[in-house]
């Protein structure tokens, strides 16, 4: 057996590159530099309002791990000759060429047409011969066992082979893709991964999000955290029993069989006590299950799906609950009225998102030096509403290496604007005066407190939507009733909807504060509330999940209580005030 060799400690949280972000103005960063140069901030820097970060350096037992820069070129790749091997002797002498053998993305071989070579920005056809059935058995000879998903890999490596089958289960194409271990895109989000934030990588085949997920699983075991990478087609550990290098101390279990990925998820996070689990390409309902499952536990999530906005994710039916899942909403006449889009229109049916999202951060990767980062929450729910949302666009001078963070507004069909130019959410009406007829006109909220709570009015329609309108009417009628009141049908809305708005008020301060409700003591209200508490409750649960709170049963009836209590003293006072 192997003797254990003792290493020395490394450096703690993201040592090694420092990662500073100013919200006035965009923030350089030079990934090339060495980590000898951070010491103390500058005393420029220390007048700024910003965060610094760091990332730590990579194994030095991996062969591109270098004491000079803290990114690798990607045309650093000593790997591509195992690759090259494989290859037949035609492809192989068409690459003797150093620069264009860097170059090389991956090669395309399928049977009775001429092999094409794909670089980084272009793409060449052999003029050689056609490829047959013994030139693709050959490559296949030389790679792994192929999977249920066509992927076989080259041991030791992080290249992909993938076939195309015929129907007699033959292979008749076969596309060789150059994997590449690359150091420094995780120095992108080194903020946000200290902060153990679930991250989404949204991006079209080839832009680089496994890439991009490997050195997140680095950089995160390197410092010392208890990471898993659940490996789906050996892309992000390479192929063979050994894990590659470049995933660092991160621990690699490989899937069996592509549907079983869901399954391995979760045994992932009962067996081995991950902080953190790194997966590659959630495509299905049961996978996005099985990342709400592990979210709930209060593990880290580092995923990637495909697609090129998020407005793609959203449209996707599948993997939309990582969002939090739409639904669509029915609301009353005035709330529908309020929506309206300017073509004056009411819209009875809305979407809205229907619980918290499993990941906090989404972000579109356009290019391997741009990416946009969004507030899931914010994101979603503005797109649903046609708004713009704010967002973080980070770039890199790819002859620099410098990093600049802009914010920018995001408009749906993912154009993006700076913010003197977004169009801005329509304010929200004020409630229509009352008009009585000759019966005494009824308030509980008077203009300038309407004026301070402009986002309450939306709650009103959530409110009636959730069933609670029809209760809070007869509620109202009851109290005239027992007071011996007449007043129009006018007057009785008013009535009714001037309780819910005070509700909404009661709300929107508890949302800002939910830990004055462990402080709060309500008595119990008398019987006339019993069928209207439960519609509370619902409402209560619901607006307190969508906005991220965790609530339990106790907190819950407390703040069901609190505004029941404030509804009814609005009320009584308004009812106390209509002339007999």
């Amino acid at each position: 057996m192997r003797s254990r060799t003792s290493h020395s400690p490394r450096p703690s949280s993201f040592e090694g590159s420092h990662f500073s972000v100013d919200q006035s103005q965009p923030t350089e960063y030079n990934p090339k530099r060495t980590s000898s140069q951070f010491g103390k901030p500058s005393s420029h820097a220390a007048k700024r309002k910003t965060h610094t970060l760091a990332m730590s350096p990579l194994l030095e037992s991996h062969p591109c791990s270098s004491d000079t820069a803290s990114t690798l070129s990607l045309n650093d790749n000593p790997d591509l000759e195992e690759l090259i091997k494989c290859l037949p002797h035609e492809i192989v002498a068409f690459l003797e060429d150093d620069r264009e053998k860097q170059e090389l993305v991956e090669v395309v071989m399928d049977v009775g047409r001429q092999p094409e070579i794909h670089f980084t920005d272009s793409f060449k056809v052999l003029e050689t011969s056609r490829v047959t059935p013994q030139d693709l058995q050959e490559v296949v000879s030389n790679v792994g066992e192929f999977g249920g998903d066509n992927r076989a890999g080259i041991g030791g490596t992080l290249h992909r082979v993938s076939c195309m089958r015929n129907r007699s289960d033959e292979i008749v194409g076969l596309t060789l893709r150059v994997g590449k271990a690359v150091r420094g895109p995780a120095d992108f989000l080194a903020d946000m991964i200290k902060e153990k934030k679930s991250v989404l990588f949204l991006g079209f085949p080839g832009v680089g999000k496994t890439t991009v997920i490997r050195d997140v699983a680095r950089a995160s075991g390197d410092l010392g955290r208890r990471v898993i990478v659940v490996d789906s087609s050996n892309e992000i550990g390479g192929d063979g029993d050994v894990p590659h290098p470049f995933i660092g101390r991160a621990r690699r279990i490989q899937v069996p069989k592509v549907d079983q990925l869901f399954d391995v998820m979760i045994e992932a996070v009962q067996n081995h006590r991950p902080e953190m689990i790194v997966v590659d390409e959630v495509g299905r309902r049961q996978e996005t299950d099985a990342c709400r499952s592990i979210a709930e536990r209060g593990v880290q999530i580092i995923a990637t799906a495909h697609g090129r906005i998020l407005e793609n994710l959203m449209n996707n039916p599948e993997i939309v609950g990582l969002l939090g899942g739409i639904g669509s909403v029915v609301v009353g006449d005035k709330a529908a009225s309020n929506r309206s889009k300017g073509d004056g229109m009411a819209r009875k049916s809305t979407l809205e998102r229907q619980r918290p999202p499993v990941f906090e951060v989404v972000v579109e990767i356009r290019d391997r030096d741009e990416w946009v980062i969004h507030n899931v929450k914010a994101s979603v729910d503005n797109l649903l509403r046609g708004l713009d949302t704010e967002v973080e666009v980070r770039k890199r001078d790819q002859s620099t290496g410098e990093v600049s963070v802009t914010k920018k507004n995001y408009s749906p069909g993912g154009s993006l604007e700076t913010p003197s130019k977004a169009r801005k959410p329509p304010a929200a009406p004020a409630l229509p005066e009352s008009t009585g007829q000759g019966k005494p006109e009824v308030t509980i909220v008077s203009k300038k407190q309407q004026s301070k709570i402009p986002s309450a009015v939306s709650q009103v329609a959530r409110i009636k939507s959730l069933g609670i309108a029809v209760p809070a009417r007869d509620l109202v009628m009851k109290r005239l009733k027992k007071k011996g009141l007449e007043v129009g049908k006018r007057n009785i809305k008013d009535l009714f909807d001037g309780m819910l708005l005070v509700a909404s008020e009661g709300m929107q301060s508890l949302l800002k504060s939910p830990e004055i409700l462990q402080t709060q003591r309500v008595n119990a209200l008398k019987g006339e509330w019993t069928t209207f508490l439960p519609h509370l409750e619902t409402w209560v649960k619901d607006t307190f999940l969508a906005e991220g709170h965790y609530i339990d049963e106790k907190t819950m009836n407390t703040a069901t209580l609190v505004l029941a209590s404030k509804m009814s003293s609005a009320l009584g006072q308004a009812i106390s005030n209509i002339p007999p």
